[in-house]
């Protein structure tokens, strides 16, 4: 479930997840990015199933799989307002 304390109900909100890990020769890697989700349905929570209809997914859900096994690597999640 994705959610954001303090959300501004009237505002839109970018969503990035991202492996901004500079070990990958391709870095940074987008895995999931969602675009004019609403401040107020950001407070509820959404998953990617269930995101807000006026809520925009420019890259679909790609599932993290690391390259190379037994590193560790860095995911973030970007908000931007």
């Amino acid at each position: 479930m994705i959610t954001l304390n303090g959300a501004e109900d009237d505002s839109y909100y970018t969503i990035i997840l991202s492996n901004p890990d500079d070990m990958i020769p391709i870095a940074p890697i987008i895995h999931h990015m969602i675009v004019n989700v609403k401040g107020s349905d950001f407070k509820n929570g959404f998953t990617d199933d269930s995101a807000p209809s006026d809520a925009d997914t420019l890259i679909a859900y790609y599932r993290p799989s690391p390259p190379i096994p037994f590193i560790k690597f860095t995911y973030s999640y970007l908000v931007y307002k």
